[in-house]
């Protein structure tokens, strides 16, 4: 069901608002979510002990990567697994780079969340441009109105 048949007796202006009201809600969420809290200094090194290969996760915009960056830590923690099983020993704790696969796990989870939120924010300013674009003259100068009194309130 479209907006305009969920408020078939909502004129254009009130539709437009509660998009408005929709996408601000949005971003906020956006926001709150875009402060990440990492849990390693985020130079991956794809060879263990060699920082010549280190991928710098800070400036990575490939999704895939970030999928192939975890996929070795999985991958040397799993082998490391099995070898102490074959030895019937205790594994060690499993460490690449200096960081435990949790530790770079939560990193690359944030790394991606933080692509899509780029994705979204992107997103959301397209269509927070096109609302505006089809607000009528009084509804702008109402919205206008009521941020100056809240401005006048704080």
């Amino acid at each position: 069901m479209s907006v305009t048949e969920s408020a078939p007796k909502a004129n254009t202006d009130e539709i437009v608002l509660r998009l408005l009201n929709d996408i601000a809600t949005r971003k906020a969420e956006i926001e709150s979510l875009d402060k990440p809290n990492y849990q390693t200094n985020r130079s991956f090194p794809m060879v263990e002990g060699n920082n010549s290969s280190a991928v710098n996760l800070a400036t990575v915009r490939d999704v895939g990567l970030l999928v192939k960056c975890l996929g070795v830590v999985v991958l040397n923690q799993e082998a490391c697994e099995k070898a102490a099983a074959q030895l019937d020993i205790a594994p060690p704790l499993f460490k690449w780079g200096g960081y435990t696969a949790e530790e770079w796990a939560h990193d690359i989870r944030v790394m991606v969340a933080k692509l899509q939120i780029n994705e979204k924010k992107s997103k959301l300013a397209t269509l927070e441009a096109r609302a505006n674009s089809i607000i009528s003259p009084e509804l702008r100068r109402e919205m206008e109105l009521k941020s100056i009194m809240e401005a006048m309130e704080s």
